[in-house]
Order: C-alpha cells, then sequence, then structure tokens
C-alpha cells in the first residue's frame, strides 16, 4: 500500500507526518509517495521508546569494554575480544599439556611465559571482569529507569577499570 508522507527535510531520513492524499507542497514541504513497508515509516509508526533506545546505549558501551578492555591476571593485560578468549578457553583446556615456554603476547606487547596456572587465572579475571561489567551495566539501567529524564542519563560511571595503555 502506498503512503502519503511528509519528510523533515530534503533528505528524506526521518517521516515527521503521514497523510491520507497528497498536501499543499507550500504548506507541507518535502512529501513523497513510499510503501508502507519501508523502514522509514516503519519507524514513524513503531517508535522506539527514549528508555529502549538508552538501554540499547548502555548495552553497546557494555559491549564494547567487554571486547576491547581486556583483564588483568598476574599483573598483566590480556586481550578480551572473542578470538583471543577462545585461545584463552583452549589453553585452559590444554591444562598440563601447555607447551613448556609457551610465550603469550599482552596487551602492553610484552610477552609473558604462560603456564596452566596462568591460564586459569586469565580465565577467571575473565569472568570476574564480565561478571563486573554486566552487573554495571544493570545498574545504569536501572538508575537509568528511574530517572527524571531518561535521555540525558550519564551512564559513563562506575564501570570496572579496562587497559588503558
Amino acid at each position: 500500500m502506498k503512503v502519503f508522507v511528509q519528510f523533515s527535510d530534503l533528505a528524506q531520513t526521518v517521516i515527521c507526518s503521514v497523510f491520507g492524499n497528497p498536501q499543499d507542497p507550500t504548506a507541507f514541504p518535502n512529501q513523497a509517495t513510499i510503501d508502507d513497508t519501508d523502514a522509514r515509516y516503519q519507524a514513524f509508526i513503531n517508535p522506539v521508546s527514549v528508555v529502549d533506545q538508552m538501554w540499547a546505549k548502555i548495552k553497546a558501551f557494555r559491549d564494547n569494554r567487554v571486547q576491547t578492555g581486556g583483564y588483568q591476571a598476574s599483573g598483566k593485560w590480556f586481550d578480551s575480544d572473542t578470538f583471543s578468549r577462545s585461545q584463552q578457553l583452549g589453553l585452559v583446556l590444554m591444562g598440563a599439556n601447555i607447551p613448556n615456554g609457551l610465550q603469550w603476547k599482552t596487551m602492553d606487547g610484552s610477552f609473558i611465559t604462560m603456564t596452566q596456572t596462568l591460564a586459569g587465572q586469565i580465565f577467571a579475571a575473565a569472568a570476574a571482569q564480565d561478571q563486573a561489567t554486566f552487573s554495571q551495566a544493570e545498574v545504569h539501567n536501572a538508575a537509568m529507569r528511574a530517572s527524571a529524564n531518561p535521555s540525558t542519563y550519564d551512564f559513563s560511571g562506575g564501570w570496572p577499570v579496562i587497559y588503558a595503555g
């Protein structure tokens, strides 16, 4: 079905009005006729709430910290991206079969000798960092929802320390 819409500007990215038929273009500039399946129309008739938008921002911030922030074990920072996590899990599974003298690169570019104990410490640090990060996201979610103005809620504080190198 075709829909008569007015866009907020010539870029035609945001719909600001919907009509039953074409309108006077001098009174209602930036008009167009689009299909009712158009994503811009769907966004107009099904707006995402401010709270849902802010929660999505908090989760994106959380997920970025999980994937890029690293975690500290044995005085060194280790990468926390998905690929590194799978390698680190492999080390835990190898246990005593980790090759002697295996050198592991840390986030600061230095190398450390990998051991079964260190692999376990890295795994535990990852779990603790994830738990703290996800918990802080939930703290911010609750505070944002209780806020008088969720759209301006500042969720930048209170997160666990990440690698700053």
